[in-house]
């Protein structure tokens, strides 16, 4: 309609990466939220989708949105299944906010307890869900919080 609107927004750090030859930045913001939700389940894993846009001409990937664990969620000690519950409003809330800029760009979960290496699991599903991306010429981002910190791990 024309309108043009300010958003106040706060000014955030960033973490960097460079995973063969991709720079990744995440949002400080992010990381203390995924720190913050791994505290408050001490004994289940917990995990949530990655959002964000990225820049191929420059393998640049920008992770600066998040959102938790849907309440259809599967959590256990030592396993996590993302649930959908709320996801598919949120995500075309996001695209239409930001006319389709801010993507869907990967999962995050955590290892309460446990070091921040992915299992043969996280490992099998980071491919998995890369080539479901790679059909729509889209990166993939996958980030497991443990006690020794944040792994990431991303392809374009």
């Amino acid at each position: 309609n024309g309108i043009v609107s300010s958003l106040s927004m706060e000014i955030s750090n960033w973490y960097h990466i460079v995973i063969n030859g991709i720079q990744v930045y995440i949002s400080y913001t992010i990381e203390n939220e995924i720190k913050a939700m791994t505290e408050a389940s001490p004994e289940k894993e917990t995990g949530g989708a990655l959002f964000g846009s990225y820049d191929r001409d420059h393998n640049n990937i920008y992770v600066y949105y998040m959102v938790p664990s849907p309440k259809d969620s599967i959590q256990t000690p030592v396993s996590f299944v993302r649930g959908f519950r709320g996801l598919t409003a949120e995500y075309e809330r996001i695209t239409k906010l930001t006319y389709h800029q801010v993507r869907y760009l990967g999962e995050w979960h955590s290892h309460p307890n446990f070091s921040n290496a992915p299992s043969d699991t996280d490992k099998t599903q980071f491919d998995e869900l890369y080539e479901e991306q790679q059909s729509q010429d889209l990166p993939f981002v996958q980030m497991i919080y443990g006690n020794n910190g944040l792994f990431v791990n991303a392809k374009m």
